[in-house]
């Protein structure tokens, strides 16, 4: 099993560890130090912001008329993209 925990640095390591005992409780473990750029913080940020626009989107109801032709539509979209 793999679990990734995201420790900022000014946090107490006592609680931190803790959990790991709590997580992983008369397990034998390797722990992996990394440092986290930036970059992956904004990527986490973003991947967040796109999970709740995807649970937005979900949530609209789409009807559409029986004699509606599905590829006009889609072809619509392709022709005019955001």
């Amino acid at each position: 099993m793999e679990v990734t925990f995201v420790v900022k640095s000014e946090e107490d390591k006592r609680d931190f560890a803790e959990r790991l005992a709590q997580f992983f409780e008369k397990k034998t473990i390797r722990v992996k130090v990394e440092e986290v750029s930036d970059s992956v913080a904004d990527q986490q940020h973003l991947l967040r912001r796109m999970e709740a626009l995807r649970l937005i989107t979900e949530q609209v109801p789409v009807m559409l008329s029986p004699d509606t032709d599905i590829n006009d539509l889609i072809d619509d979209i392709n022709d005019n993209p955001l």
